[in-house]
């Protein structure tokens, strides 16, 4: 089985980014922007306001399906 280098996907208030890492380096970001107060509902339905933002993201980089992913957030009462 060939090992897949990881993509990082990271929420935040300001946007969803993802990053594909090739040598262990970040070699590629694509991000979508979010609005302050879509971060906020997006928690309070358990996410899934954010699926076409991660969707078109990866989409963007041709990141395939089975690929392993790092996940960083930052929730909105995070300190």
């Amino acid at each position: 089985m060939i090992q897949r280098e990881p993509i990082l996907v990271s929420l935040s208030p300001s946007g969803v980014r993802v990053a594909i890492i090739a040598g262990g380096e970040i070699s590629r970001v694509e991000r979508v922007t979010l609005e302050p107060e879509q971060f906020e509902e997006g928690w309070k339905k358990n996410l899934q306001p954010f699926d076409d933002a991660l969707r078109s993201a990866l989409n963007t980089l041709g990141v395939r399906p089975g690929s392993p992913a790092l996940v960083l957030f930052h929730g909105p009462h995070s300190v």
